[in-house]
């Protein structure tokens, strides 16, 4: 009887655990590094067409701005935004990107680098219809050279008209593979372990 008891007790534990625990301790985060010539503003937003919070800026194209740890939730969406202003002839975004946890960019993989596949790309702001890309050439290109910390295959891009003096919108998508427990089914588990001790119960006062 005490072992039924037992049994009963644990089960009921786990599915309170279960009820209560986060689907992974592991850490979420978004990192990165990046440039544009020749200022930006990055953002992380849950909306796509919603200025997100700032997370990093910079003014100067021939420095790496770098960020990490930046705080996600499992089972949300993210969109990570850059806005890039160009100043004079020449325009280009480039960047590298990590995530660690349930999370993945576009292209279904923890990194990305900038290119003009799982980037979209507005001249009249974030979530906008997106406006046809351009690739100004990979990591080392002329006349920006190699940008420290961001990947050889890293593409400087922008909008397809090369706008000269103007502001573009950059976003891409960052999704949770989390496997978060439906409430019905935790419902069910917490059923059953109820049902098993109440059984205990009374089999103890009989």
């Amino acid at each position: 009887m005490n072992s039924l008891l037992t049994r009963a007790g644990a089960t009921l534990a786990l599915a309170l655990a279960a009820l209560t625990t986060p689907a992974s301790v592991a850490a979420q985060t978004l990192s990165g590094d990046l440039t544009v010539d020749n200022s930006f503003v990055a953002y992380l937003s849950t909306s796509v067409g919603t200025q997100g919070t700032q997370i990093v800026s910079g003014t100067d194209w021939r420095q790496t701005y770098s960020f990490s740890g930046v705080a996600l939730t499992p089972g949300q969406t993210y969109y990570l935004q850059v806005r890039g202003t160009d100043v004079g002839v020449i325009s280009a975004f480039i960047g590298d990107f990590t995530l660690t946890g349930d999370f993945q960019f576009a292209n279904g993989l923890q990194s990305l680098t900038t290119n003009t596949t799982d980037w979209a790309a507005s001249s009249v702001g974030f979530g906008a219809t997106d406006d046809a890309m351009r690739v100004q050439g990979v990591n080392g290109a002329s006349p920006w050279g190699t940008r420290p910390n961001i990947d050889a295959a890293a593409q400087f891009i922008w909008t397809q008209d090369n706008c000269i003096n103007c502001t573009r919108y950059f976003w891409t998508e960052i999704t949770s593979t989390a496997q978060i427990p439906e409430p019905a089914s935790l419902a069910l588990v917490g059923a059953g372990a109820l049902g098993l001790l109440g059984v205990a119960v009374r089999r103890r006062r009989a």
